[in-house]
């Protein structure tokens, strides 16, 4: 299982778009994946008004979307965590990245 994690505010740079076409090639090919919210990656989880999200298409190629729940406390603790992304505690995110067999951070 590959693990790509999303480090980058939206606003940084193209990153979030980047993950996403990393992200649908390897599901393209079949690969399984993981995509790992951390840090203020986690605001590109917020709803962009009338810009189509760049993340929606993950999960219609069934792409398992986690964040680590530290960052989505202290990043959007306005904002309840969406439904398709799960929350994970710091065990978690370890057994995660230790089961990987290959991670890429953006």
């Amino acid at each position: 299982m590959l693990v790509l994690i999303a480090r980058a505010a939206p606003q940084q740079d193209t990153a979030a778009r980047d993950l996403t076409d990393m992200a649908l090639t390897l599901a393209a090919f079949g690969q399984p994946l993981t995509v790992l919210f951390s840090g203020p990656g986690v605001l590109q989880l917020r709803d962009h008004e009338n810009d189509p999200h760049p993340l929606a298409s993950l999960l219609d190629f069934g792409i398992h979307c986690a964040a680590e729940q530290h960052a989505l406390t202290t990043w959007l603790s306005d904002t309840p965590c969406p439904a398709h992304v799960s929350p994970l505690d710091p065990d978690a995110v370890r057994t995660l990245l230790h089961g990987a067999s290959q991670v890429w951070g953006w």
